[in-house]
């Protein structure tokens, strides 16, 4: 803790707490005994009790003044650290989310490298160089087989219920006779 500085208190120059609480202390006694409220003895004991008082009050004014710097400094310092764990904690976290991002990547075939001037590239392991990535390339491939398959599967199931047939006999039917109404029948063994 600072040393409380007399000057703060009282100095030749009248600027001092207690320079100017005495001022407003003065101009009152002198205003009581002028109205002769305040007489003889009783004048010399409210002016030393109140120098007394206004000495107490200009210390403690003083003392509190610095105890409050004291605490906004241990504020302030306070919120730097706090500030810089924030920090700490948010690279923490970004270094992490990178190293989540980077595992992913691996994964799925990329690679990362430095060019020349230390940017950090990202690349696959198995680009064929036609700019499509060979995971992406495989996965539409798939894609594109599963449809094919659940196509002649569905064409199977299909034929195997005789539908293609019944409806190539209603469609001739109907184009031969306008009024002709669907009526399904079943064979044995199909």
């Amino acid at each position: 803790m600072a040393d409380i500085q007399l000057d703060s208190v009282t100095n030749s120059g009248g600027t001092g707490v207690f320079d100017k609480l005495m001022q407003a202390v003065n101009t009152q006694i002198e205003s009581q005994y002028l109205n002769n409220r305040i007489t003889g003895s009783d004048y010399a004991n409210v002016y030393l009790g109140s120098m007394q008082a206004v000495l107490q009050q200009s210390m403690q004014f003083v003392m509190s003044e610095q105890l409050t710097e004291a605490q906004i400094e241990g504020i302030l310092a306070d919120n730097l650290v706090k500030a810089e764990d924030v920090k700490l904690r948010k690279a923490e976290a970004d270094a992490a989310y990178v190293k989540m991002l980077a595992s992913i990547d691996k994964e799925m075939g990329y690679d990362y490298t430095l060019d020349a001037n230390n940017d950090v590239v990202r690349s696959s392991l198995t680009d064929s160089g036609d700019g499509v990535i060979d995971y992406e390339r495989e996965f539409k491939q798939a894609q594109a087989e599963n449809m094919y398959t659940d196509r002649v599967l569905k064409d199977k199931q299909a034929a195997k219920l005789g539908l293609d047939n019944v409806m190539k006999q209603a469609e001739a039917s109907r184009a031969s006779d306008p009024a002709y109404v669907y009526t399904p029948s079943y064979e044995k063994g199909v």
